[in-house]
Formats: structure tokens, C-alpha cells, sequence
């Protein structure tokens, strides 16, 4: 999940700390912020950091897009769903775990 500019994250904080119950893991980005300028104490760490609180077994802050390829290529097995959600360039997290898989190298080395 890429939170999306500083303004909704911090105006939708509460709501997002259990919006990802249900998945069974969460990696979560630095926020997109859309030209805003960043708010202290907001980001998408704090947020991450506020679900764990939460309760969620499995969240995780990554900031990188290719690390969080390199993550799940170490991870995901046939079957298993993965979503990129966030109004930024989240989706090259997913353009970026799909070359790793094509290519045969979960762990990102030749």
C-alpha cells in the first residue's frame, strides 16, 4: 500500500490503521504526496508502525519499490494474490516482482 499525499493520510489515519485486517500481509511505502509538502509525524513508517498496534501480524514498512520486489520474490508461492494499491507509482512494485519472477531470480542476483 502506498499512502496518498500527507493531507489524507493524516485525515484518514484512524480509518487506515484497520482497513488491512484481512490481509494476511502488508507492506506499506513511503507516501506518494502528489506535490504536497511533507507534515511532521505523518508518513507511511507512522502508519505502518499504527497498524502493527493494531494488531496486524504481518505489516511491514519498505520504502523502496525494488525491495519490496525483492521481498515478495522470496515469498510468494503459485496461487497467492498480490495487489498494489495507492494513487501513485505503486504499480511499479508490481511491474518490478513480475520481471524478478520472469526471470527466474526471487533473490534479485543473475
Amino acid at each position: 500500500f502506498q499512502p496518498h499525499r500527507y493531507t489524507r493520510t493524516q485525515a484518514l489515519f484512524a480509518e487506515f490503521l484497520t482497513a488491512f485486517a484481512q490481509a494476511d500481509a502488508l507492506l506499506v511505502t513511503d507516501i506518494y504526496p502528489a506535490s504536497e509538502e511533507p507534515i511532521p509525524g505523518v508518513s507511511g513508517e507512522a502508519l505502518c508502525d499504527g497498524v502493527r498496534r493494531e494488531g496486524h501480524p504481518d505489516a511491514r514498512f519498505i520504502p523502496e519499490f525494488d525491495a519490496i520486489a525483492a521481498h515478495l520474490a522470496g515469498k510468494v508461492k503459485r496461487g497467492d494474490v498480490i495487489l498494489t494499491q495507492g494513487a501513485g507509482s505503486v504499480w511499479k512494485a508490481g511491474e518490478a516482482l513480475l520481471k524478478r519472477l520472469r526471470e527466474g531470480r526471487p533473490d534479485g542476483r543473475g
